[in-house]
């Protein structure tokens, strides 16, 4: 029997999302509580779960589409899952052993994902690392975002430096394909919306006040050891500018 996963409610007043990543495709098979989808919207990015084990039958809304509270995202059908005594994992019951080696895989995979930060895991699913290889540095023996940028730059470097006589001789064409356009969030997009109307509605004015303080500067030069040696301070600018204040 199919069942259906939709657009869960977002927060006050948020109606609209847009869809940052979809994880799964059609016929890819999920555990309960992997996350399915990735939303974003003006104030929050929210992960969509899977209520219980199950395979993709359809995906209706694919990345950079956008959605409303209560729309489709996905139908799938239940899965149910055995208890293995060899494999720390369940597995689905009708699996075949290559694909049960690469169910443990992705398991593990997204055990360690659950773990990370939004932030984190959406950089790791980005750049397809494999978290399992990320040595983690944490106070609590977890992976950070700074792990994951460290082992991706880590691994560009090596590339670039296997392909260093290329780089060389294709240095102008190689930059312009190193070159990416990646689309705002919908947070980040709301953020440049307001700075650009601040900036729009806000009076912004520098004002000058142009004194003659080459009596001020006499005086002080006159004074200054004077006035340190009978009250202990330095005679500054700020004593003039408060005389001529109470004077006004």
């Amino acid at each position: 029997m199919s069942k259906e996963i939709r657009v869960p409610q977002m927060g006050e007043s948020i109606r609209e999302a847009t869809v940052a990543s979809v994880r799964k495709k059609t016929g890819d098979v999920f555990n309960a509580g992997e996350v399915l989808f990735d939303l974003e919207t003006d104030k929050v990015t929210l992960e969509v779960p899977a209520p219980v084990a199950g395979r993709v039958l359809t995906v209706k809304k694919n990345a950079g589409d956008i959605v409303n509270v209560d729309d489709l995202l996905l139908i799938f059908e239940e899965v149910f899952v055995e208890k293995s005594t060899d494999s720390k994992s369940d597995q689905p019951i009708n699996d075949k052993a290559g694909e049960s080696i690469a169910a443990d895989k992705t398991a593990s995979q997204n055990d360690i994902l659950k773990e990370l930060s939004p932030g984190g895991r959406r950089f790791a699913v980005e750049h397809n690392i494999d978290v399992s290889k990320v040595e983690a540095s944490g106070k609590k023996g977890n992976i950070t975002k700074e792990d994951l940028v460290l082992y991706e730059n880590q691994s560009h470097s090596q590339t670039k430096s296997d392909q260093k006589d290329y780089f060389a001789n294709h240095f102008l064409f190689e930059q312009k394909e190193r070159e990416t356009i990646i689309p705002m969030s919908r947070l980040r997009q709301k953020i440049a919306e307001r700075l650009l109307l601040a900036s729009q509605s806000t009076a912004m004015l520098t004002t000058f006040n142009e004194v003659d303080m080459h009596a001020a500067m006499e005086m002080r030069s006159r004074y200054k050891d004077i006035f340190k040696e009978k009250h202990g301070v330095g005679l500054g600018f700020m004593s003039f500018f408060v005389k001529a204040v109470l004077d006004a």
